[in-house]
C-alpha cells in the first residue's frame, strides 16, 4: 500500500530577495513543503503593510506555515503577525529576528508566533523547527 504523501504549504515573508532565496535554498530539498509565492496584485487579499509601507498580499489558498522575518525595530511586522494570527489562528508562524531586541521574542509569541528564532540559527535548527511545526499542524 502506498504511503500517503502529506505536503504542507509554506509562505516566506522576507523583504530582502537574497535572504528569501537563501531560506528557500536551505529548506527546499529537505522538507516536503510546497512553497507559495506572495501575491502583489488585487487578485490576492491585502493582509498588511510591512515595514517601509510595502503592501503584502496572501494567495487565496492559505499556507500551513509562514516564515515571517521581523526587522528591527520590527513594530510593523509585529502588527502584521498579530493580523495574521487574528485572521488565521490555525496558521503556524515561525518568526525570524535579525537582532535580539529586548522583549521582541515574548511579544512575537504573545501575538501568535509558534516559534521565534534568530536569523543566525543553524540550518539544522531551522529545519528542526519547521519539521516540528509541520507535525503539529
Amino acid at each position: 500500500m502506498p504511503v500517503k504523501h502529506n505536503t504542507t504549504s509554506l509562505l516566506i515573508i522576507e523583504p530582502h530577495p537574497f535572504m528569501r532565496a537563501s531560506l528557500l535554498a536551505a529548506i527546499a530539498s529537505d522538507l516536503d513543503l510546497e512553497v507559495m509565492q506572495p501575491g502583489t496584485s488585487e487578485e490576492y487579499s491585502l493582509v498588511f503593510k510591512l515595514a517601509g509601507g510595502q503592501d503584502y498580499y496572501f494567495p487565496r489558498e492559505r499556507p500551513g506555515i509562514v516564515i515571517l522575518a521581523i526587522t528591527n525595530p520590527g513594530r510593523e511586522n509585529i502588527l502584521a503577525l498579530h493580523t495574521i494570527h487574528q485572521k488565521w489562528p490555525e496558521m503556524a508562524v515561525l518568526v525570524l529576528t535579525s537582532n535580539e531586541v529586548p522583549g521582541q521574542e515574548e511579544e512575537a509569541i504573545a501575538c501568535g508566533a509558534k516559534v521565534v528564532l534568530p536569523k543566525t540559527v543553524s540550518r539544522s535548527g531551522l529545519l528542526a523547527a519547521l519539521q516540528w511545526l509541520k507535525t503539529s499542524l
